[in-house]
């Protein structure tokens, strides 16, 4: 067989490289965008916004993600 070449010299593969990168950065932005938007209409229409943690010790993975969101 022949010996494997490494992707990474080839100008197409890094030019798809940076292209991938481009374009998740621009959903990442779009994501940003759309909760900055509705957590501004949300504070312009309500007077005021109550967080919940709920804690169900059923479940393995919902003690870290309440852990996650009180860092938040």
């Amino acid at each position: 067989m022949f010996p494997r070449t490494d992707l990474k010299q080839f100008p197409r593969y890094q030019q798809a490289v940076r292209t991938v990168a481009k374009l998740k950065k621009h959903i990442a932005e779009r994501r940003r965008d759309n909760l900055h938007k509705l957590t501004t209409r949300l504070v312009k229409d309500y007077d005021t916004i109550v967080v919940e943690s709920l804690i169900d010790r059923s479940s393995p993975g919902t003690a870290r993600l309440v852990w996650i969101m009180t860092l938040l």
